[in-house]
């Protein structure tokens, strides 16, 4: 007798003895495609009906949808002749014609129980189309973030990620972008801890660099998704003294799960955990600090909304100046021991940014829309400087200039200064939709 013709009487039977008509699942891991172990049919209503098959799925069946340790689904369809009222949300959205009409078998990709819109997983990297299809669904973004920066620099950074958000609608899958191990994803799992929507688990899939989470599983209006993970180190540069991050254009997911596109704009309230005698800056101003023996904890203010690719902390062995213009605190966070070159170069530094500030807020008649105002000087920075709001950072050799510096140096260094403050309004404040439009954040 075939598989499918087993799984035909099975439902058969199992379909007076459900609480309501559904979609019973059976579920399999799959270690390749040519064998595969016993598999179980669970019926979702009744936790005591539980089938197994003593024959194997055959490996035609199973088309191109193989991959090591994924979790395949079989989906059987019908309706309890006799049905009763069931709490459970994810049944009470399935519909089905009467009596029974159908034995649907497929293959999902999607977690066991999903429903819904047909749905793909997404292709590597952040498609446009995911994209568009977020941004239609997803409002009121909020992230709450920690991480946990170990002493020693062979140990992997610890996260935890609350992500709150409405959701417009459930009919599908909904995408987390998660790409930690690239290029070597067959091991992604492992920096995965847990994944828990609405204080339950759920049944997602990690796949081309995305975490999927059935849309049976979400609510209409307000969700919450918590998932503990170990931080991809592709946009965090660590070395035994500092570190920091850097995201443009989308290399958020690399280091945390998040909807890594720059028009779904989230509020980030961060939390980090250093080494003691560390310091550190990020988006948000400093609202506590609890220090122990050898580490500190440090939480920051939720930010006004900003692109995942703006997000940004730093931390380490910094020395931090202070000074105030036109009745605004500046902070520069440095590693400089060259205490001459430092004063040297400290007043004109924070002048040319107060003057920027003062400038644009005239210019665009709006003030500055980020609150506080620090900057970091970083040794061998990718670039001359990177436009985070609340905590730009700069290639130091572009600010702390040599004594001989020529004009040319000191008005680069001024240009530099200004552009990347006009940025806080030009690109930050007001965010192209997508990266296409990224000239007209550059062009001044």
């Amino acid at each position: 007798e075939s598989a499918l013709g087993k799984l035909k009487k099975l439902a058969s039977a199992a379909s007076g003895a459900v609480s309501i008509g559904f979609s019973s699942i059976l579920q399999f891991n799959i270690t390749s495609n040519s064998d595969l172990p016993n598999v179980g049919l669970a019926t979702p209503g009744n936790t005591d009906l539980a089938y197994f098959i003593d024959q194997p799925i055959p490996a035609s069946d199973l088309s191109n949808s193989v991959s090591q340790n994924r979790r395949l689904c079989y989906s059987i369809s019908y309706l309890d002749p006799q049905p009763r009222i069931s709490n459970n949300r994810a049944m009470q959205r399935r519909r089905f014609w009467s009596p029974f009409v159908a034995l649907g078998l497929g293959l999902h990709l999607l977690g066991c129980g999903q429903e819904g819109r047909d749905f793909d997983i997404p292709e590597l990297g952040i498609p446009l189309a995911l994209a568009e299809e977020r941004a239609e669904r997803i409002t009121d973004l909020r992230y709450e973030l920690s991480f946990d920066i170990p002493n020693a620099l062979e140990e992997g950074v610890g996260g935890r990620l609350t992500a709150r958000f409405v959701l417009e609608d459930t009919s599908a899958p909904l995408v987390f972008d998660f790409d930690p191990a690239a290029p070597n994803r067959a091991s992604a799992g492992a920096f995965v801890e847990s994944v828990i929507v609405g204080g339950s688990g759920t049944d997602f899939q990690l796949a081309n660099g995305h975490i999927v989470i059935p849309g049976a599983d979400l609510d209409l209006g307000e969700n919450t998704v918590e998932i503990v993970f170990r931080a991809g180190e592709a946009a965090l540069t660590r070395n035994p003294e500092f570190l920091y991050t850097l995201f443009v254009p989308a290399l958020a997911h690399t280091v945390f799960p998040t909807f890594d596109q720059p028009d779904l704009k989230g509020r980030y309230s961060l939390q980090l955990t250093i080494p003691r005698g560390w310091q550190a800056l990020a988006n948000g101003i400093e609202t506590a600090r609890e220090e122990t023996r050898n580490r500190v904890l440090i939480r920051y203010a939720q930010t006004e909304p900003i692109p995942t690719y703006l997000f940004a902390f730093a931390a380490g062995v910094f020395e931090v100046e202070e000074a105030q213009r036109n009745g605004r605190t500046f902070r520069m966070f440095h590693r400089e021991t060259d205490k001459e070159k430092l004063t040297r170069n400290r007043d004109a530094v924070f002048d040319l940014h107060a003057a920027a500030l003062e400038q644009l807020e005239d210019y665009t008649g709006i003030p500055y829309p980020f609150g506080k105002f620090d900057f970091a000087l970083i040794p061998a920075f990718e670039f001359g400087g990177m436009e985070h709001p609340g905590a730009i950072f700069y290639r130091d050799s572009g600010i702390l200039l040599e004594e001989a510096a020529t004009e040319q140096q000191r008005l680069s260094r001024a240009s530099l200064i200004s552009h990347e403050t006009s940025h806080m309004w030009f690109g930050d404040l007001v965010t192209m939709r997508w990266f296409n439009d990224v000239w007209m954040k550059e062009v001044f």
